[in-house]
């Protein structure tokens, strides 16, 4: 199996979302596990088993009913391919990644507050550093317009997740 989090390589990403979106590319694997852990703590605030039907980006938004991440504190996220779905302590690999939530300026949310589009929301997160709420933004804008998916993968190649 292949697994790459979408995520900068040289930064840890950053969002304003109390319940951010994740994102991974998985190749050649039926199954990955999703934690969400708060450093010092040593239960996981989310864990969640993701079917994989085929080969892609795969994504998983905390849930509206689960908890909100804090501004200012940062979490580690680890995405791990599991060999058998229903033996879940078989992991053949994992990755992880760090985030922080951040508050929103008052210039970011004026420009969010102009935004006519999803496409625009991704363009003004991205410009301010916001790598989370940017890869959202767009991955709800290429499900309304397909053609925004080059542009989303032009911002991939800039934190060299181009393959």
């Amino acid at each position: 199996p292949e697994l790459t989090l979408l995520v900068p390589e040289d930064h840890d990403g950053q969002t304003t979302a109390a319940r951010p979106t994740f994102f991974w590319y998985l190749k050649n694997a039926s199954a990955a596990k999703f934690t969400l852990v708060k450093p010092g703590v040593p239960k996981p605030l989310v864990e969640k088993t993701v079917r994989a039907p085929q080969s892609g980006i795969m994504s998983f938004g905390m849930p509206n009913n689960g908890p909100e991440l804090s501004v200012g504190q940062d979490y580690r996220w680890t995405v791990s391919v599991l060999c058998n779905p229903n033996r879940p302590s078989e992991v053949i690999t994992f990755t992880q990644s760090f985030i922080q939530r951040v508050a929103p300026t008052a210039e970011l949310s004026r420009e969010l507050a102009m935004a006519k589009s999803d496409r625009d929301r991704a363009r003004i997160y991205a410009k301010n550093g916001l790598w989370y709420d940017a890869l959202a933004a767009y991955n709800q804008a290429v499900a309304k317009d397909p053609t925004v998916r080059s542009e989303m993968l032009s911002v991939l190649d800039e934190v060299k997740l181009n393959s």
